[in-house]
């Protein structure tokens, strides 16, 4: 079930908007493009320089983002406690040995 969420939400924010988000940097960097019937159809000549500032500047902006992300879920992770046990609580030696003593005597009688 979690596997399956995972992968729904890469496909949701990942596969979907890509496409979207480079192929308005693609098309900003865009010098001519071809009219046909009065409407504008492909680009016939790019400018790379600014194709490549767009398209460098959006994958690190991203990347960055991520990294911030990534920065939070790491600072955040140290808080998780994922046993609802108390954590000063330490048994005494004497309740040590019995405990012990317990599982010595369960384990014979699990053998008898």
């Amino acid at each position: 079930m979690a596997l399956g969420l995972i992968q729904f939400a890469i496909g949701l924010f990942g596969n979907v908007p890509c496409p979207i988000v480079y192929g308005a940097v693609v098309d900003s960097a865009c010098l001519v493009w071809e009219y046909a019937c009065g409407e504008k159809g492909a680009c016939w000549l790019y400018d790379s320089q600014v194709f490549r500032m767009f398209f460098h500047g959006t994958t690190g902006g991203i990347m960055a983002l991520a990294f911030i992300v990534d920065l939070i879920v790491w600072y955040k992770a140290g808080s998780i406690n994922f046993v609802d046990e108390p954590e000063n609580e330490v048994g005494t030696a004497e309740e040590m040995a019995n405990l012990k003593t317990q599982d010595v005597q369960s384990v014979e009688n699990d053998y008898v």
